[in-house]
Formats: C-alpha cells, sequence, structure tokens
C-alpha cells in the first residue's frame, strides 16, 4: 500500500484524473512510481488492458508524460501530466539506470486500491535522451490546449514507435481499504470485488459521510411496509432540512471474458439510468408519504416528509452519456415535476466528490453556514443548469471570489 505525500493527495484530491511520477518509500528503499488517479471504472480497465507509456516533448525543454489504456478501440484514454518538480526528474533519471517501476492506483477519494511492479524493457535512445534534457517546469493554464493534439495522435505508428509497452498479464496486488463510517460501520472498498455495484455504493458513502455534523451516511436503507420489506435507495444521508438519495448504477467489467468498449458501455448505461430514474420517484413518494424508514438493522431512520429532497443518480462515467440526448433538459424537467420538488442530478464520484469538497470549502471560508446547507445550494444551481443542458455530461465549478457557477 502506498500513501501519498501531503503534496500528492492535495493534487489528487483536487484532479479527477492524472498521473505523477514520484520516488516513494518501499521496504526501506526509494523506489520509482508511477501514481495514478483515475475514476473506478478507468482503474478497471488499467487491471485488465494494454498499457503504454509515452513521453512527448515540448518546447523550453518541457515534458509530458501519458499513460494510454486500451480502454477503447478508436479512442484509447490517456492519463498524462507535465513534469512539474525536481523529484518527477530525480524519478525519471532513475529509471534510465534500473528500470523497476512500481504503478500505484488510486480511485475518486484517493484511495490506493492496487498496485503492481514491472520492468520496463525497450526504453530508447530518445526516450533518454529526451529524459535527460528536460527541465521541470510549472505547467501553463494553456498545456491542455496545446497538447491536445499530440494525446489524439498517440495512436500513430511514428509515435507508437517511442512508446514503452507495458505487459500484458501485469501481476496486480489488490489493497482493500477500510473506513469506519459516522454511523460506525466498516465500509470496505475493493477495485477486485465482483460485486461492483455494492463497490460504487460504498465509494458513495466514503465521499457522502465526509459531510460536517456526524451525520451517517447510510447504505442500503429500507422500506418497512404491512406487505413486507424493500430498498428505499442505495444511499440515504437524512438530516433536519431534508435529504439526500443517492441510486447508483454501475456496469460489470470485472466477470466479463472480454472487456466492451466505451460505445456498448454507454448503451447499457442508459438502461440503468432510465431504471434509476423510476426508483428515485418510487423513494421520493415513501418519504412524501411518512412510511417507516430504517436501516438495514432495523433501526429508524428520521427523514422529514415534506423538507429537502435531492435526489442523484450516480453512474461510473459522465462521459459515457456524452451523446445522450434522451437525458437532456426534457428529461431533468420531467424527474423534478415526477420527484414532487426538491432537486434532480445525475454524477459520477467524480463530480459527487468535487460537490462535496466545494460545500467543505465554501462553508469553512463562510464560517456561518453549515457544509450541508452549502451543499443543497450547490446542487440546487447544478440541477437548475441541468435544465439548460443537451446531455448530463457536464461539470460544475465555482469561479472567483463571487462564487458564480461555472
Amino acid at each position: 500500500m502506498n500513501i501519498l505525500s501531503s503534496k500528492l493527495r492535495t493534487e489528487f484530491l483536487a484532479c479527477s484524473a492524472l498521473v505523477r511520477f514520484d520516488l516513494s518509500d518501499l521496504d526501506n528503499r526509494l523506489q520509482p512510481t508511477l501514481f495514478v488517479k483515475a475514476n473506478t471504472l478507468t482503474l478497471k480497465y488499467i487491471i485488465q488492458s494494454q498499457l503504454r507509456l509515452h513521453f512527448l516533448p515540448l518546447g523550453d525543454r518541457r515534458l509530458v508524460y501519458a499513460l494510454e489504456i486500451d480502454d477503447d478501440p478508436t479512442s484509447p484514454i490517456a492519463l498524462w501530466s507535465q513534469m512539474e518538480t525536481d523529484e518527477e526528474k530525480t524519478c525519471l533519471s532513475s529509471l534510465l539506470e534500473d528500470p523497476l517501476l512500481h504503478i500505484s492506483l488510486f480511485n475518486e477519494p484517493s484511495a490506493n486500491l492496487a498496485w503492481c511492479e514491472v520492468r520496463l524493457a525497450g526504453i530508447s535512445s530518445s526516450v533518454a535522451a529526451m529524459i535527460a534534457r528536460s527541465e521541470p517546469q510549472l505547467a501553463d493554464p494553456k498545456l491542455k490546449a496545446e497538447i491536445g493534439p499530440q494525446l489524439d495522435l498517440l495512436s500513430d505508428p511514428e509515435l507508437q514507435k517511442g512508446a514503452i509497452n507495458l505487459p500484458v498479464n501485469l501481476k496486480w496486488q489488490p489493497v482493500d481499504v477500510n473506513y469506519l463510517t459516522t454511523g460506525m460501520r466498516v465500509s470496505t472498498l475493493s477495485l477486485f470485488d465482483r460485486d461492483e455495484g455494492a463497490q460504487q455504493e460504498e465509494v458513495a458513502v466514503w465521499i457522502m459521510d465526509s459531510l460536517l455534523g456526524g451525520i451517517p451516511a447510510v447504505r442500503s436503507p429500507q422500506v418497512r411496509l404491512a406487505s413486507g420489506i424493500r430498498e428505499l435507495t442505495d444511499v440515504l444521508v437524512s438530516h433536519d432540512k431534508g435529504a439526500f438519495l443517492i441510486e447508483s448504477k454501475t456496469l460489470s467489467l470485472l466477470s466479463r471474458s472480454e472487456l466492451p468498449n466505451r460505445e456498448k458501455l454507454s448503451r447499457g448505461l442508459r438502461k440503468h439510468v432510465v431504471k434509476a430514474g423510476k426508483q428515485l420517484v418510487g423513494a421520493a413518494t415513501s418519504i412524501r408519504q411518512a412510511i417507516r424508514i430504517t436501516d438495514a438493522a432495523g433501526v429508524e431512520l428520521p427523514v422529514l416528509a415534506r423538507e429537502l429532497l435531492h435526489a442523484i443518480i450516480l453512474v461510473p462515467d459522465l462521459n459515457l452519456l456524452a451523446d445522450a440526448n434522451d437525458f437532456g433538459a426534457e428529461y431533468f424537467r420531467r424527474m423534478t415535476v415526477s420527484l414532487g420538488g426538491g432537486f434532480f442530478n445525475i454524477l459520477d464520484p467524480a463530480e459527487l466528490l468535487s460537490m462535496v469538497q466545494m460545500a467543505e470549502a465554501t462553508s469553512r471560508r463562510l464560517g456561518t453556514v453549515d457544509q450541508i446547507a452549502v451543499l443543497d445550494g450547490l446542487l440546487f444551481f447544478r440541477a437548475t443548469i441541468s435544465l439548460t443542458k443537451r446531455t448530463p455530461d457536464f461539470r460544475f465549478r465555482l469561479r472567483g471570489s463571487d462564487e458564480a457557477p461555472e
């Protein structure tokens, strides 16, 4: 298991996806390590796909490195960073002397879920020279636009010649991470758990349970009816002003004999979203009717029927819905009406984490407004913006001191 330095942890929590070379203290020795931050869906592709390392020179002796992942035959994803620190330069220089590389994978809340060691083969003289002459420099805000065209061409045969192909069957070692929730339940994250739906629910618990005030995020709350017991929703956070309902829908990758491309995943996810919407409407109806709600152990949960409800569909990656016009503004309007009030959002774990982080930072800065009230407001703003969008695939951020959403 790799523990992130304070600097890396801050960076990983601020970014939804990136890679970073650094030296880590493993077995009482410093070892070159590639730290990888990505959403859980991408991590599952990483542990099952062909991986390639690319080194891309820019002007002024700048160096960008990228990890290419075969998640889609026509447009594979690439996680990248510019070399910014002396530690990165030292790490890369060490690899030229001894190409043993440790790779650590981190999910949305930056929990280390897997690692492996690989001896790099095929570091070309041109790559070695590129590393040797490069200098650490802080990334320019315009870097993304500058590097974008090169990343789009990573599959070009000429660029492939300089790539370092990692072995297909890397021996990934799982790291099961436990977290004691506010409700005194042990929540376990495991990248290799075959119950992939449960794992995304646990990620939601990790994120929502960090809300201030000691209010627990309850997984699988129950509706107690005369006819029997059924699940209300996947994750519930109930507070004195309302509740957050999260219906989580994920896609199975670990049990498949052949990895699907992202287009196939997108088609499957759309069906799940339709079902999740209906489930949230049912959950909201149960709450409005003041039906008794408990946790899995039967302990009653106070949920205020007439207060503010936030209904959230949690998907693995919003980008899978980039072309889902059927879940655009009109769908959000219908869902808002069907919920009988409250607000509706479609998020992925990275976006949910970002919303909670913004709420925490804003609450801390204002000093007089609690974090849950701020999160209420942010989700309201985002839900309102959803009513103007063509698809659910967008990111909500605060900009500047006036906190205007973008």
